[in-house]
């Protein structure tokens, strides 16, 4: 408790502590999935879409596009296919992907990213692709948590 003398300082130290948690944007989750998903993917969100490249020795192999309300909100790892696994809603097949080796198109109805083997990776980034879709999903969602 605060001594009498002090207590505006208290109340001073308090809402500055509140104010330096910063709710996580956007901009920031995709740096860190991103980051964590190197060379392998590029993630990107645009107007409600999920946007993933995935690459193969730098060069690009598919392209797929989600839009994020089509999407259960439930990141899970997959322990056999060393991946996370996001599900269409309903099982629809929500999930356009493009590949460009031999120009196909086909639906699918869940969204795979192989991620780095590593606990401490998975969890952040399931936590990540939660708040990823949370921020589109839930319009008034916000989150100070950190993904590690």
């Amino acid at each position: 408790m605060c001594p009498k003398k002090s207590f505006l300082f208290c109340i001073f130290f308090l809402v500055s502590a509140i104010s330096v948690a910063q709710n996580i944007s956007m901009e920031e989750t995709l740096a860190y999935i991103n980051g964590k998903l190197s060379s392998k993917y590029e993630i990107d969100v645009k107007r409600g879409l999920l946007l993933l490249t995935s690459y193969k020795d730098n060069m690009k192999m598919m392209d797929e596009t989600i839009l994020i309300t089509d999407l259960n909100p439930e990141v899970v790892y997959s322990e056999e296919e060393k991946a996370i696994i996001i599900k269409c809603n309903e099982g629809d097949k929500c999930v356009e992907r493009k590949e460009h080796l031999v120009e196909k198109k086909n639906y699918f109805s869940r969204l795979k990213i192989v991620t780095p083997e590593d606990e401490k990776s998975v969890k952040g980034l399931q936590k990540a692709f939660l708040h990823l879709l949370r921020l589109v999903q839930e319009p008034k969602y916000k989150s100070t948590e950190t993904f590690e």
